[in-house]
């Protein structure tokens, strides 16, 4: 993979499109990403849990929405916790290293199930 600190032109940017049990659109999102000039492959969530694809090849991740596990339990949780006690690290150092990483509908939601989101810490209380 190319240098991260290097500009990229459009043609050469890869994008990887996990899906999962329940996931949809990932057809359509390919198609977006390809129509901005751009490569990206649909890749299943177990490949990248076993090894046989790793996120420092692609330049940006895109989680796809639809109803992942069925949204048992509740919307994006198993999928979040699964990307989070299998591939923390990974995740952890792509996006520390700036890499841009998009959540649609539900993959939103399993990016904040996964805590994979930089943001404030907040907590409601009356008074």
């Amino acid at each position: 993979m190319a240098d991260r600190g290097e500009t990229l032109r459009l043609e050469d940017v890869k994008v990887l499109i996990i899906r999962a049990p329940g996931t949809n659109c990932d057809a359509e999102t390919k198609d977006a990403v390809f129509d901005m000039g751009a490569r990206a492959d649909v890749v299943h969530l177990n490949r990248i849990i076993k090894g046989n694809i790793s996120l420092e090849d692609y330049h940006g991740i895109i989680l796809p929405g639809g109803f992942s596990f069925g949204d048992m339990v509740r919307s994006g949780v198993i999928l979040g916790k699964l990307l989070r006690y299998n591939l923390k690290k990974e995740f952890d150092e792509f996006i520390a290293e700036g890499n841009p990483v998009l959540g649609i509908c539900n993959g939103f939601q399993a990016l904040i199930e996964a805590d994979f989101l930089p943001g404030l810490d907040i907590s409601l209380a009356l008074g």
